[in-house]
């Protein structure tokens, strides 16, 4: 199995993959710092739409974080911001698309485990519907939902 650290057949590292594909779409890379978002203390990754920001703080060093990477960037290319008329199920499915079929386009093979990953994630965001995020804090919280306010 080839070192998924190693230059790609183009010569560039993984990293320079990511740089270059936020570079081609005009996207603005935050990798922590901003104020405004405390996930970035978690490692989760996310898109902001309107600024046309991924906002990520891990090293783009494995396939993985590259797969999740390009996935935020989908978020901005799709232009999936709240409101836009689709579900948040069909807006992680289509990211999750887009960002396997761009792997294979720069020639990196996608991980058996990020695809079981994206499965198991528009599963549940399927199931839990728009409100996942209000519905995860509310249970953390031990609140129902419909007793919060969403974010």
């Amino acid at each position: 199995m080839p070192d998924p650290l190693a230059p790609r057949r183009d010569g560039r590292s993984l990293r320079e993959l990511f740089e270059a594909e936020l570079a081609l779409h005009g996207i603005a890379w935050c990798r922590g710092g901003c104020g405004r978002y405390h996930s970035h203390d978690n490692g989760s990754a996310f898109a902001t739409v309107a600024t046309r920001t991924v906002h990520y703080n891990r090293e783009i060093a494995t396939r993985g974080t590259l797969q999740i990477g390009l996935h935020e960037i989908a978020h901005v290319i799709l232009n999936h911001g709240p409101g836009k008329g689709k579900r948040a199920y069909q807006r992680e499915a289509e990211a999750e698309a887009w960002s396997f079929r761009r792997m294979r386009e720069l020639g990196v093979p996608v991980p058996p485990k990020s695809r079981a990953q994206a499965k198991l994630y528009v599963t549940r965001k399927k199931r839990l519907g728009d409100r996942i995020r209000a519905a995860r804090m509310a249970r953390s919280r031990d609140v129902p939902p419909d007793d919060r306010e969403c974010p």
